[in-house]
């Protein structure tokens, strides 16, 4: 999260981001509930230590609560939280978004995105 921090000071920075939401967060959980007192990847994911009162019944509902507290970090930099993107969409191993300071970069992110009637995305 510093690294990224560091980015948000550029006033003419978008970021997208890939978050490791399966290999990352939530085959993780056991690990980062293990540290009680000291510093995990998590803490330093979201900046903070709060995830260890969020109330949970699955991992992979662990990992949507890092997704958006990591997302709800970003836009207090002043940025602008695009949809995030899973691949694959049903079992997701990885999270897109796209942050931005701009609201036509959420146009050029949806128009990226387009998918056809088969699922089958387009790159414009």
């Amino acid at each position: 999260m510093d690294a990224v921090l560091q980015l948000t000071k550029n006033r003419r920075i978008d970021l997208l981001d890939t978050i490791q939401h399966s290999l990352g967060i939530t085959l993780n959980v056991p690990q980062y509930l293990k540290s009680e007192t000291g510093q995990t990847a998590m803490d330093r994911f979201i900046k903070s230590t709060e995830w260890r009162n969020w109330q949970w019944k699955e991992p992979s509902d662990f990992a949507r609560m890092a997704i958006d507290a990591f997302s709800k970090r970003i836009r207090r930099e002043g940025f602008i939280g695009t949809r995030h993107i899973s691949f694959p969409e049903h079992q997701p191993l990885y999270r897109f978004t796209l942050f931005s300071r701009h609201e036509l970069a959420e146009k050029f992110w949806n128009a990226i995105l387009k998918i056809d009637e088969s699922g089958q995305r387009e790159l414009l």
